[in-house]
C-alpha cells in the first residue's frame, strides 16, 4: 500500500479526521478492523465554515512513529499512544453525524469565546459536560500528529499559528493520558474522581462536620497519574487551558469530566486547609496550574487590558517546568496564551520552525523588553545555559532554578531609576546603563552542579559528607580571610558564614570588617571548626535554601563586598549595578563588549552605595 501524501493548504483551511467503520468475514460492522487496524477519512475544511468536531490533547511519546494507520486508503505511520487513543475511540454513526452537521459550525465560537459566551451564549459549565458529550464517539476530531504535515514547514508555521482558534472552535476537548498501566492506576483514579465527584456535588456544600474521606490507596491511584508525561508537557498548557469548551479526561477506557477531577482536587485542598497539613493528599501541581491558567485566559478576555509584556514573560519562565522535544516550543506553545490574555487579534510573531533556536528566543525577548519598555527578563539570564544565545537572552528551555533564590529573595530594589536601553547592529547587541560598583577578586565554585538537586530527606546525611565539609570551609575562609587567627576554624563561625550566604539578602553593609559576623546568633555548636552544620538544628529558611545555595558560586570583590550569584561567576568579573534592574548583575568583558553572567546578591548596597559611583554605558552581547 502507498505512503499517505498530504494535499497543500491554502490560507484559513485546517484538517480534520474521522475514524471509519470496517467489516468482518460475516459481513458485521466492526471498530477497528478484524486484524486490529484502524482506518481514517481526512478531509479539508476552513476554519469558519466546518462540522463541529472533538480537539485531542495528548502527548507523542518518545519513539519513533511504527504503527501503520490506513488513511484515506493510503499508509500514515503514527506513535504508540495515538494508536492506543484511536482504539478506545469509536467512529460515529452516520445518523449520528447527520444529526451533529445539522449543528451550527462551531467557527464563530472563536469571536463567542472573546465576547465571554460559549455557544448558548453563556459560559461553560458542568452540564455541558453531559453524558452524551462524555461518548466514545468523536465523529469529527483533529489530531496535530496527522492533521498537520509535519515535514512541511511552511504549513506547520501556519497551523501552528491558528492551534488557538482551532482548540476554541472545537465542541469539546479530550485530553489524553494514556492507555492504562498494569496496575490499573489510571482508570481506579478516573473512576474515584467520578465517585467523590457526584457524591459531594449531591450535597451542595461541604462543612467541616462531613469532611471529605478518601482512602489512602485511592490518593496513591491519583498521585499515579499525576506522574504521567501528558502533565508536563509544554503544549498542554494552551490545549488544556481552552476557556470556554468542555473538556474530558481518558485514560485507557475510562472517561471523567475534568470538571470533575478540578472539584476532587478542591475537596483535597479543602481538607488539607482544614487539618492544616504540610502536603495535599493526592497533589497535582501541574493540573492547579492549568486551573489557574485557564482562569487567567478567561478573566483577561472579559476584561480586556491590551498587550503585556509581562504576560508573554510570565507564561515562558512558568513554561520552564514543561518539557519540549521542540525546544522552539517552550516560546510557541505560549504565543496563543498570551494573545488571549492580552486581547490580540493575532500572534505577536508568527511561528517559524526553520529559525535557529537561539534566535527564536531572541526574538521574544525583543518583544518583551519593547512592548514593558522593562529589563527585568535580565534577571533571568544566565551563564549555565543549554542553547547558545545572547547573553542577554534567556535559555527558555533551561530551568534555571538555582537562580530562584536570587530572583525572588528579600533583597531590595537597587533603585527605582527606569530602564534605559538601545539595540544596536540589527538588534544583535543591547546596550543599558548603569554603575560598574566592583571586580570580583575570587569566587568559590558550586558544590554541585546548578541542575542536580539534593533531595531534602538526603541534606542531613549529605551534610556530614567530606565533600560538604569542604564546600563548607571554602565558604568560611572567603568570609573570614582577613580575620585574626584565622576564625573561621573557631567555634561556631563555619555556621556563621553559611548563615552569612544563606541570609545574605538581610545583611546592610559591606563585609570590610569580617568581625561584624561574630556577634551572630547562631543556632549549633561546631566546636573547633572540625564539624559540618548539622542543618536540621538551623532555621527552616536556611534549611529551604540550602539545595539552591549549593549550586550557587559564593565570591568576593576587591573592596570586600560579600556576594552569592550564578555558578559561572570567575575572577576578573565585574558587578553592576544597571538602571530598572532590581538585583545587581555580574557581567564580564568581551572585547568591546560585554557579556550577562547572571544575577547576584551582594551584601552593603541595599544602603545606595552604588549611586555614589559614575554612570557607564554597557554593551552586551
Amino acid at each position: 500500500m502507498s505512503e499517505f501524501v498530504y494535499e497543500p493548504l491554502s490560507e484559513g483551511e485546517f484538517r480534520l479526521l474521522r475514524l471509519q467503520w470496517s467489516t468482518d468475514a460475516s459481513g458485521k460492522t466492526v471498530y477497528p478492523a478484524v486484524d486490529g487496524s484502524v482506518e481514517c477519512n481526512i478531509s479539508t475544511f476552513r476554519l469558519d465554515d466546518c462540522p463541529p468536531f472533538t480537539a485531542l490533547s495528548y502527548t507523542w511519546g518518545s519513539e519513533d512513529a511504527h504503527v501503520p494507520l490506513k488513511l484515506n486508503g493510503f499508509v500514515k505511520v503514527i506513535k504508540d499512544n495515538l494508536r492506543c487513543f484511536l482504539l478506545q475511540a469509536q467512529p460515529q454513526s452516520d445518523t449520528d453525524l447527520h444529526s451533529s452537521l445539522k449543528t451550527p459550525s462551531n467557527g464563530p465560537q472563536i469571536q463567542a469565546v472573546k465576547q465571554n459566551a460559549g455557544p448558548s451564549g453563556a459560559p461553560y459549565s458542568r452540564r455541558d459536560a453531559n453524558p452524551k458529550i462524555l461518548s466514545r464517539q468523536i465523529g469529527y476530531f483533529w489530531v496535530d500528529a496527522l492533521c498537520i504535515n509535519q515535514n512541511n514547514v511552511l504549513e506547520r508555521n501556519a497551523q501552528v499559528s491558528i492551534m488557538r482558534d482551532i482548540y476554541a472552535s472545537s465542541k469539546r476537548i479530550i485530553i489524553w493520558l494514556g492507555p492504562e498501566d498494569s496496575c490499573g492506576h489510571g482508570q481506579l483514579a478516573l473512576d474515584t474522581y467520578r465517585y467523590y465527584s457526584q457524591r459531594y456535588r449531591r450535597k451542595n456544600s461541604r462543612s467541616k462536620s462531613s469532611p471529605i474521606e478518601i482512602p489512602s490507596n485511592q490518593t496513591e491511584t491519583i498521585e499515579c497519574l499525576a506522574s504521567r508525561d501528558y502533565w508536563f508537557r509544554s503544549w498542554i498548557i494552551q490545549e488544556a487551558t481552552t476557556p470556554y469548551v468542555p473538556k474530558e479526561v481518558w485514560c485507557g477506557s475510562r472517561i471523567v469530566a475534568l470538571i470533575d477531577v478540578e472539584f476532587v482536587h478542591e475537596l483535597l485542598f479543602d481538607w488539607a486547609a482544614d487539618r492544616q497539613a504540610m502536603i495535599r493528599p493526592g497533589e497535582n501541581k501541574q493540573l492547579d496550574y492549568l486551573k489557574e491558567v485557564t482562569a487567567h485566559r478567561q478573566e483577561h478576555i472579559e476584561n480586556a487590558d491590551g498587550d503585556n509584556g509581562n504576560l508573554l514573560l510570565k507564561f515562558l519562565l512558568e513554561g520552564r517546568k514543561f518539557k519540549a522535544s521542540e525546544p522552539r516550543d517552550k516560546v510557541y506553545a505560549f504565543l496563543g496564551i498570551y494573545s488571549d490574555a492580552s486581547q490580540l487579534d493575532g500572534l505577536p510573531f508568527m511561528p517559524d520552525y526553520s529559525m535557529p533556536v537561539p534566535e527564536v528566543y531572541r526574538q521574544a525577548t525583543i518583544n518583551i523588553i519593547e512592548t514593558t519598555q522593562s529589563l527585568s527578563i535580565l534577571l533571568h539570564c544566565s551563564s549555565h545555559k543549554e542553547q547558545d544565545t545572547r547573553s542577554w537572552v534567556p535559555d527558555f528551555s533551561s530551568a534555571n532554578e538555582h537562580l530562584a533564590s536570587l530572583i525572588r529573595s528579600g533583597f531590595r530594589r537597587n533603585h527605582d531609576s527606569a530602564s534605559q536601553f538601545s539595540f544596536k547592529e540589527e538588534k544583535q547587541r543591547l546596550v543599558v546603563h548603569g554603575y560598574l560598583l566592583d571586580t570580583v577578586s575570587e569566587a568559590i565554585p558550586p558544590m554541585h552542579d546548578p541542575d542536580f538537586a539534593i533531595p531534602s530527606s538526603q541534606i542531613d546525611d549529605f551534610a556530614a559528607t567530606e565533600e560538604f565539609s569542604a564546600w563548607v570551609r571554602a565558604i568560611a575562609n572567603l568570609a573570614y580571610q582577613n580575620g585574626p587567627n584565622k576564625k573561621y576554624l573557631d567555634g561556631f563561625t563555619i555556621t556563621g558564614a553559611l548563615n552569612c550566604i544563606f541570609h545574605l539578602h538581610t545583611l546592610s553593609s559591606a563585609f570590610s570588617d569580617p568581625d561584624h559576623l561574630v556577634g551572630m546568633p547562631y543556632e549549633d555548636v561546631v566546636a573547633g571548626g572540625s564539624a559540618a552544620p548539622d542543618f536540621f538544628s538551623l532555621s527552616i529558611a536556611a534549611f529551604t535554601l540550602h539545595a539552591r545555595v549549593t549550586a550557587l558560586s559564593a565570591f568576593r570583590t576587591e573592596k570586600g563586598y560579600l556576594a552569592i550569584g550564578d555558578p559561572g561567576v570567575a575572577g576578573g568579573d565585574v558587578v553592576a549595578i544597571l538602571h530598572g534592574v532590581a538585583r545587581p548583575m555580574i557581567l564580564r568583558r568581551s572585547e568591546d563588549s560585554w557579556r550577562i553572567v547572571g544575577p547576584c546578591l551582594v551584601a552593603g548596597i541595599v544602603a545606595g552605595e552604588g549611586l555614589s559611583l559614575p554612570e557607564q554605558t554597557f554593551e552586551l552581547r
